[in-house]
């Protein structure tokens, strides 16, 4: 419940103030299977029905002679209010020295 309030809490807060939040959970097990959906923000409150974006960071699965940067994460949109959700993952390159994300070279 205490999730759940505060959650409303924000999602008011940032409506009133006209900025951008980011709420930042973690997920259930349900969360790691191959492709993710909205099920794995459902132990989180209402954070998945307050939000209007709601995006899942995880590394990709490796098959297993498959070779992967090390740095590559995937980006899951599951949610968006305002336009479309992609149908898979948007690859990015993590840079832990400096917390940023890129765009892979040759990717999407």
């Amino acid at each position: 419940m205490r999730v759940s309030r505060s959650s409303a809490g924000v999602a008011e807060l940032t409506r009133e103030m006209g900025t951008t939040t980011f709420v930042i959970s973690s997920i259930n097990r349900v969360g790691y299977r191959a492709e993710p959906t909205l099920d794995v923000f459902k132990e989180t409150g209402s954070i998945e029905f307050d939000s209007d974006i709601a995006m899942l960071l995880r590394w990709p699965e490796k098959k297993p002679d498959e070779k992967l940067p090390a740095d590559l994460i995937e980006l899951w949109v599951l949610k968006n209010r305002y336009g479309r959700v992609p149908p898979g993952p948007i690859q990015l390159i993590f840079d832990g020295r400096l917390g940023s994300f890129r765009s892979p070279r040759g990717t999407r």
